[in-house]
């Protein structure tokens, strides 16, 4: 499913009036009914209900009126509050509120601050606001009478139900302009826009409901709209179905290489989200301090020793390096993880740098691993072979970037798009909202997941799963959208039985099949 700007659904709005001759009498009406429709959807017994509908100055006001209208029709008890006066809507605003006229509805005018008062006890006696004030194209700071407005519709108990956008929410970055309304519900038309997705616009919308107003579909296929949402749909298309006479040499060859003596655990969680993903056989690589105990605990994967530090980080000796990359040349390993729980250790960062140099199968970065990136640049990106994936979360982007993580956190698509064209790369930022862009700046944002996966292991969990599925076929940019969903769809799994305190990443990665076989079941039954 497309994401879009503001901007650029200003442009296909314009294209379906313009080049299809499509009113925008007709694209109003559409909006304003589906928009009941999906406010019956919210509430079934919407006709017992007092509904306030506040409209603004815009197009979105003119949606409002029309909503106005076939509420009234449904039996609602309507009140309509115009933010300006009713004489200045111009266009086909001015002609929905003429209709609103001709059923006798009135429309209370907001004109200034004072008036706000009696805004709030209509409000006050309301079930739910219609906020219509805004859309998606608000690009400056609220202030003044709509500042106070919005600030004052938050503060009542009704439930709020915006239209497009909540208002105050910028349609293209999803940042609040000063303040934004707070909604039970949104209803967007056509296709969601980057406000929804990307905080902290997205913990304004509750509910989202996405309406086909029917602007013709040959207008969104344009090579311009390079961002998507990760659908259900798009995951179960990459995890086909196995030939019944298939055996594990056609699933491939996965190799992870980590850990420390101070971090023994990461490659371990890496490697059992690794086993639930598909991989043919599994590998591992650790510093010789840890092998014993990982061997003992990991029957399932073929674990190997490297040279130690005195630290117990994997040392930068050619021996380790020479092992590895001949390791992965004379088993034909299809897919490696590097990273995990290897320590901050400088030899740990020179040895990840010179595999990186050399590799020639798709290598997944993660963790500290991606140190290398930072100290040695130039010499990995030498390799005109090398596949990279990334996996930082938003310190670990900072680190490398020299910025913030605030700077990260306020442009992550942005940021995204121009590290992957940087490291010739396929970049996962993990995060409430997780980014992946590939270096041709496709972009798919993933909304699966909850606060029970902000516990550490869970990105090592995540570039296991990312590796399982390369090792088996699935192309490096397909592999992360695909883990990134399936990761975060066994994470809700696990937390709707275990609360979110508690929930760890053998939980998540127990739930890793059932996640896969609901979502391969309901594409099918769909």
């Amino acid at each position: 499913m497309k994401i879009l700007t503001a901007e650029q659904m200003r442009k296909i709005d314009a294209r379906a009036v313009n080049d299809y001759h499509i009113g925008e009498q007709i694209l109003m009406e559409n909006a304003g009914i589906k928009s009941v429709l999906a406010m019956c959807e919210m509430y079934p017994e919407i006709y017992k209900k007092n509904v306030m509908v506040v409209c603004g100055p815009g197009n979105n006001g003119g949606d409002g009126f029309v909503i106005a209208r076939h509420l009234f029709n449904l039996g609602c008890q309507v009140s309509v509050v115009a933010t300006m006066p009713v004489n200045k809507y111009k266009g086909v605003s001015a002609d929905n509120l003429k209709i609103l006229a001709a059923m006798n509805i009135g429309v209370y005018e907001l004109h200034s601050e004072s008036s706000i008062y009696e805004v709030m006890n209509m409000a006050n006696f309301s079930d739910i606001i219609v906020d219509a004030i805004f859309g998606t194209g608000l690009s400056k700071k609220v202030d003044g009478l709509y500042l106070a407005l919005i600030n004052g519709l938050n503060s009542v108990a009704a439930q709020k139900f915006a239209i497009d956008i909540p208002s105050g929410i910028d349609g293209s970055t999803g940042l609040v302009m000063g303040a934004a309304i707070k909604a039970s519900a949104t209803v967007t038309f056509e296709t969601p826009k980057i406000g929804h997705i990307l905080d902290p616009g997205s913990q304004y919308i509750g509910k989202l409901f996405v309406a086909d107003i029917s602007i013709p579909k040959p207008l969104f296929s344009g090579d311009e709209y390079k961002l998507n949402l990760t659908t259900e749909e798009f995951v179960a298309k990459n995890l086909t179905r196995r030939s019944p006479d298939s055996n594990k040499g056609d699933f491939g060859r996965a190799l992870i290489i980590g850990g420390s003596r101070l971090y023994s655990g990461a490659p371990k969680i890496a490697a059992r989200a690794l086993l639930r993903s598909g991989a043919g056989v599994s590998f591992m690589m650790v510093p010789d301090v840890i092998l014993n105990q990982t061997q003992s605990e990991l029957t399932d994967v073929i674990t190997m020793g490297l040279r130690s530090t005195s630290e117990g980080a994997i040392d930068s000796c050619s021996d380790n390096v020479e092992s590895a990359i001949t390791f992965i040349e004379t088993n034909r390993v299809s897919a490696v993880a590097i990273g995990m729980g290897m320590s901050q250790s400088p030899a740990a960062c020179d040895f990840t740098a010179e595999i990186l140099s050399r590799i020639k199968v798709p290598v997944c970065l993660d963790a500290d691993g991606l140190l290398a990136l930072k100290k040695h640049r130039a010499k990995i990106l030498m390799n005109q072979n090398l596949k990279l994936i990334v996996t930082p979360h938003p310190k670990e982007m900072a680190r490398i970037l020299d910025s913030s993580v605030d700077e990260v956190l306020m442009n992550r698509l942005k940021i995204c798009e121009d590290f992957s064209k940087s490291y010739r790369a396929v970049t996962l930022l993990k995060g409430h909202r997780t980014v992946i862009c590939d270096e041709s700046a496709n972009a798919f944002i993933n909304t699966s997941g909850n606060a029970a996966m902000a516990k550490g292991g869970m990105g090592d969990a995540l570039c296991g799963i990312i590796t399982g599925f390369i090792a088996g076929g699935m192309p490096s940019f397909g592999a992360a959208i695909t883990a990134s969903y399936i990761h975060g769809k066994a994470g809700d799994l696990a937390a709707a039985s275990i609360f979110e305190y508690s929930m760890t990443t053998d939980d998540l990665i127990s739930k890793l099949s059932e996640a896969m076989r609901i979502i391969t079941k309901n594409q099918a039954a769909g």
